[in-house]
């Protein structure tokens, strides 16, 4: 449950500079479960308790402020900019793993068994429940921006402009019984939490605890530059260059925390960082006119190019709760690009090699058992690109009547758009660092050629 409210104005200082504030309240409530059946697991006692709030509720103020200054009072130049105090609503995922912890969910491995010992196989085995910070804090982001618009004569403009945010607080799962081993040289380790005494008093032995957190923080920067033109003959056009860099611990969905001990030993580039991206879109109204076969025509087109995502290497490890996670240690950084295929599915990207003793010639070490150095997300991905036409002829039928015929061709020219590289490296790997795809037709992952027809009738 939440509730908010805010209050907002403006300000004219002087005739050339505007002032915006506001102020948001928001209560955001602790999500409840019907049957009370919460239990989380405590790590101050090792033991399971039943819970009506999770965490606390809390209250949040947001402030917001802005201005506009128009430097020549004629509306030639322009600055503005911003600040705003944003805060993030929790999901109801944060809790809805507590209703499986035991006794309201209870794993029952057994292999040929009778079923009359299958309970008491149950009793024995480990269990991975979920906890949650009892001083679980919403997520926020501070957000700033300032850009200049100037008038480059009755038709085109230039804006420049820098956004930034920073998040504090952000939710990050992790796994807070991971192995501790004695020492990097030994196998010998142990649990920080091996058993936990039950709600009936029993004790049962603990496997991963993956607990919910607000200790997540990220940042963004970006600059970015926009120029509009619009030209006789009815052609319009709009370009965006942004040069960008996000960072954080933990993109949530993708590449997870390495040492959950140690969870800002993950901080590094996001899993969806572009550095570079460019976007020209543009529409041409075609001067035909005559009659109804002539009049109407339209093109328009979207071209987007951009560099790669992040690449995070990772390999083999003998670390409960942390597998897939775990990365090397990069000796020689490794030459990174589209290659020659090997085959028809398979194109170098990563050439380098792992080992699991530092030797020469050798980019990846491989931790016999500790933590490699490599920076999560320390390598970066095959760039894209794609440009997508439409061509559209509008006919008058009648006074209000329109018939429209449209056809639009995305991917126009076919680009290979190169999926991720293999990215498990270890020394007995023959497929790490090649493409065996291309990227999919989800969002800008782009695909192939694609042609569309539509018509429909407008009144």
């Amino acid at each position: 449950m939440a509730s908010s409210g805010g209050l907002e104005d403006s300000y004219k200082v002087t005739p050339t500079l505007t002032l915006e504030y506001g102020l948001r309240y928001e209560w955001n409530g602790t999500p409840a479960e019907g049957g009370h059946r919460f239990v989380t697991f405590n790590p101050s006692t090792s033991a399971f308790q039943q819970v009506n709030q999770p965490y606390k509720q809390n209250n949040n103020y947001e402030p917001r402020l802005g201005f506009i200054y128009d430097v020549s009072g004629k509306g030639k130049t322009t600055i503005r900019g911003g600040f705003g105090y944003l805060v993030d609503q929790p999901i109801i995922s944060v809790v809805t793993g507590l209703a499986s912890n035991p006794p309201f969910s209870n794993p029952l491995q057994t292999t040929g068994a009778p079923i009359g010992t299958a309970f008491a196989s149950a009793g024995a085995s480990g269990l991975n429940p979920s906890s949650v910070n009892p001083n679980f804090k919403n997520g926020y982001i501070e957000s700033y921006n300032l850009n200049v618009q100037q008038e480059l004569g009755p038709a085109s403009a230039l804006q420049v402009g820098y956004i930034g945010s920073q998040g504090r607080h952000l939710r990050l799962n992790h796994n807070i019984n991971q192995r501790v081993y004695a020492s990097p040289t030994t196998a010998t380790f142990t649990l920080p939490y091996p058993t936990a005494k039950m709600l009936d008093g029993s004790v049962r032995p603990l496997g991963n605890i993956t607990d919910n957190d607000s200790i997540g923080m990220s940042n963004y920067n970006a600059l970015w530059v926009t120029y509009r033109r619009s030209l006789r003959g009815g052609l319009q056009f709009n370009t965006t260059y942004t040069y960008a860099k996000s960072m954080d611990e933990n993109s949530q969905s993708g590449n997870g925390i390495q040492d959950n001990t140690n969870p800002a030993g993950s901080y590094g580039l996001s899993d969806f960082d572009v550095r570079h991206h460019f976007v020209f879109s543009g529409t041409w109204t075609l001067p035909f006119h005559g009659n109804r076969l002539k009049d109407g025509w339209l093109i328009a087109d979207v071209t987007q190019i951009q560099g790669g995502n992040p690449l995070n290497v990772v390999t083999g490890s003998i670390y409960s709760g942390a597998s897939g996670n775990i990365r090397p240690t990069l000796l020689v950084r490794p030459s990174t690009g589209v290659h020659k295929a090997l085959s028809n599915f398979s194109i170098p990207y990563i050439v380098g090699t792992s080992c699991l003793t530092a030797t020469q010639g050798c980019n990846f070490l491989t931790p016999t058992l500790g933590y490699g150095s490599m920076q999560r997300n320390g390598l970066t991905g095959p760039g894209f690109s794609d440009t997508d036409v439409s061509l559209q002829k509008t006919t008058k039928i009648a006074e209000s009547v329109n018939f429209i015929l449209r056809m639009d061709a995305f991917d126009v020219f076919n680009q290979a758009n190169f999926g991720n590289p293999v990215l498990t490296a270890s020394p007995t790997s023959t497929t790490f660092g090649t493409i065996t795809a291309t990227r999919g037709a989800i969002g800008d992952a782009g695909s192939s050629r694609q042609l569309q027809f539509a018509a429909k009738v407008q009144f």
